[in-house]
């Protein structure tokens, strides 16, 4: 019986078979998100980086259709998820992200989707995320991303929102989740929907040590102290910052830096001799391709006189620094020297820098003939250039008797352009050169080498630290330790599992033959386990487990449950609870049960505090509806009744951008574009509870 109450607590898994090319932990996920799909109609898997998500997902997109799905993933992995499919012999259809940046989707129309990566979709203003959002519509979506938690709770709630409407997790007394997330407060009933595997084995362990050491460019920095660069102090901070990441990276990162931003001076000193305010885009236009290498520009607002205007004064001071960093870009330094004393015993390793210039400087710093590198634009070992596929090859795993063969690259020389996604499990270390703004990079540069099908007994990280002088002007690894944690704060990682993770863990600790009904331990408390279940026509829609101590107090905290789970299944038996023990131990569950069906009626009460777009389209559509009433126009009354029971439910960020267009609309082509928009969720039945188990302890 205890097991019965632990396992009603795990995640519902569908009955089918899973292909033969998953492994028993892949294949008991695969069931899992394959019934999340089926019942919700999206799912996002967490799994660690290297675990074999696409495979995973390929097995759910098989299961689910036999339409070949879309796969939206980054560009550099299209050719990996095709080879990986047609290795599995499951068509698909790969469209890149930068496709959709293009506003490019593709011509087929198929009823499941997979998007990977799917981190890069965490902000609705970008256009990849406002072209694919409307197309997903109605469509059944599987979200992969190992790092889903960037920045903020935001980013996990608009990826979320891609494809589950707002209030899908009404039935657990969020009426909106839009309105959860804004208050950083990430429901545990989530779970439902991303799945994590923690603990999975994703191939072998990893060793980390680090190295302090300053690049060349350390002697400039009072120098870039200096530069006014602003008349907002913001904006002064953010340029610095750019300036001091560059510097902290190689000498020849900040010469680059320092001539992108020398032409920005320029630009805006000729604007300001007509009297004009440089935007955003006449500085891109000016400068071209190379501004993009500043993104801090898109944090610029330079449409309001005087505001962030550049300080045309310091191109004197900006001139000066960049003789300086031309004289240092050439030679060599400290950090490039400890770079290669620690690639001289030839385990094959990754080394990752932020700026294409460091690259470059590598190169040829770097005695290794045979090094092989890879930017956004080019590829090559050595001197000759090849295509990035073959560059890659030579890191990816290899039949041991190539291993060892001379003219072997051992050493991969790249920008983040390799840092997602990709099978290198042939490498033996990761050296980050550079550090990144965030964890989540960190993470997935690892996940190159530290994934499943790794031969490496183990994999050695390697951080190469700014020293202080460079943290203290930009508090890089105190960013980095602050992200660091946010997956844990919204129920992801390795580090929690009181969200959701427990109750499957818990289920997976007790399993066995399980037995429904009352049942009673000797403890040395007195108490009451008791298993409650909601559901709809019959089908589970939550579960829970609740502990009595005392009179009344009734509790589902993760720790407490747990723990009594655990113990009623050592203790020994004692005689069953008698008829008068069950009525008053059942009345007393009254007022929890009334509760969980009192929060699942938020669904009744609706969003409590609608879009301003759905408040005027509605209004819109009622005076509609009383003209086609005045008109006795049946069809056309029955058409608006239909969209304002769509416009008043939970919206995916498709919907909403839908019910947005029309606001633009007069009223015959509003009328016209109707019968377009989707149907409106049915209309649920009503909720009961179920006992699943009582089981009362007697103090000895």
């Amino acid at each position: 019986m205890a097991r019965a109450l632990a396992q009603s607590l795990a995640p519902p898994r569908a009955s089918d078979r899973a292909p033969a090319w998953l492994d028993a932990a892949q294949a008991d996920a695969f069931r899992i998100l394959l019934h999340t799909v089926r019942s919700h109609g999206a799912a996002l898997c967490a799994d660690p980086v290297g675990s074999g998500k696409t495979w995973l997902a390929l097995a759910v997109a098989q299961a689910i259709s036999h339409e070949p799905p879309v796969c939206f993933v980054p560009a550099p992995l299209v050719p990996q998820w095709e080879a990986t499919a047609r290795r599995l012999e499951v068509p698909i259809v790969a469209w890149s992200h930068s496709r959709l940046s293009l506003g490019r989707l593709p011509t087929v129309s198929p009823p499941f989707v997979i998007v990977d990566e799917s981190h890069h979709f965490r902000r609705p203003s970008i256009r990849r995320y406002r072209t694919l959002a409307p197309w997903l519509v109605g469509r059944r979506v599987l979200l992969l991303s190992a790092t889903p938690v960037v920045n903020n709770s935001q980013d996990l709630y608009h990826q979320l929102h891609l494809a589950l409407r707002d209030d899908v997790l009404a039935d657990a007394g969020q009426a909106s989740m839009r309105n959860a997330f804004d208050r950083d407060t990430v429901p545990r009933a989530l779970g439902r929907f991303a799945i994590q595997r923690v603990g999975t084995s994703v191939g072998p362990p990893r060793r980390e040590r680090v190295e302090m050491v300053d690049s060349g460019a350390a002697d400039l920095l009072p120098a870039i102290d200096v530069l006014a660069l602003s008349s907002s102090a913001d904006i002064a901070a953010l340029v610095r910052t750019g300036l001091v990441q560059a510097a902290a990276s190689s000498a020849a990162a900040l010469l680059a830096a320092l001539r992108r931003y020398r032409s920005l001076l320029r630009h805006a000193q000729d604007a300001a001799a007509t009297g004009a305010i440089p935007n955003r885009r006449e500085l891109r236009r000016l400068v071209g391709d190379a501004s993009a290498q500043l993104v801090l520009w898109s944090l610029l607002d330079l449409t309001q006189e005087g505001y962030g205007e550049l300080r045309v004064d310091d191109l004197p001071a900006v001139e000066a620094l960049i003789s300086e960093a031309r004289r240092m870009a050439d030679a060599p330094d400290a950090k490039a020297a400890r770079l290669g004393e620690i690639l001289r015993d030839q385990v094959p390793t990754l080394v990752f820098v932020t700026a294409r210039e460091s690259l470059a400087y590598l190169r040829h710093q770097l005695p290794d003939r045979w090094l092989a590198w890879c930017s956004g634009q080019r590829a090559g070992i050595g001197g000759t250039a090849l295509s990035r596929r073959d560059v890659l090859s030579w890191f990816r795993p290899a039949p041991p008797v190539m291993r060892d063969q001379p003219g072997v690259p051992r050493t991969l020389l790249t920008t983040d352009v390799s840092a997602e996604g990709l099978d290198l499990q042939e490498a033996g270390r990761v050296v980050h050169y550079d550090l990144p703004w965030t964890e989540v990079r960190l993470e997935q540069r690892n996940g190159r080498a530290v994934r499943l099908g790794s031969h490496r007994a183990e994999v050695e990280i390697v951080r190469f630290l700014p020293g202080a002088e460079f943290e203290r002007r930009i508090h890089q690894q105190g960013v980095l330790t602050r992200k660091a944690g946010l997956p844990s704060r919204h129920g992801l990682g390795p580090m929690v599992r009181h969200r959701w993770r427990w109750r499957r863990e818990v289920a997976e600790a007790m399993p066995g033959p399980a037995l429904t009904g009352h049942s009673a331990v000797e403890a040395d408390i007195d108490g009451a386990l008791a298993g409650i279940a909601l559901e709809r026509d019959g089908d589970p829609v939550a579960s829970e487990v609740l502990w009595r101590e005392g009179a009344d107090n009734w509790t589902d905290e993760p720790a407490i449950v747990e723990a009594r789970l655990l113990q009623a299944a050592r203790s020994a038996a004692a005689s069953l609870p008698t008829s008068a023990e069950l009525r008053e131990l059942l009345g007393s569950l009254c007022a929890p049960v009334r509760e969980r069906l009192r929060d699942a009626s938020a669904r009744h009460v609706g969003d409590p505090s609608p879009r301003p777009t759905v408040l005027r389209v509605t209004g819109r559509l009622r005076a509609l509806a009383a003209r086609a009433a005045r008109q006795r126009d049946g069809a056309r009354l029955a058409l608006l009744e239909r969209t304002l029971a769509f416009c008043t439910a939970g919206h995916t960020a498709g919907e909403a951008l839908l019910l947005d267009s029309l606001m633009t609309l007069d009223d015959e082509a509003l009328l016209d574009r109707l019968p377009l928009l989707p149907e409106p969720p049915a209309r649920l039945s009503a909720l009961r509870p179920r006992m699943t188990g009582l089981i009362v302890f007697r103090r000895r």
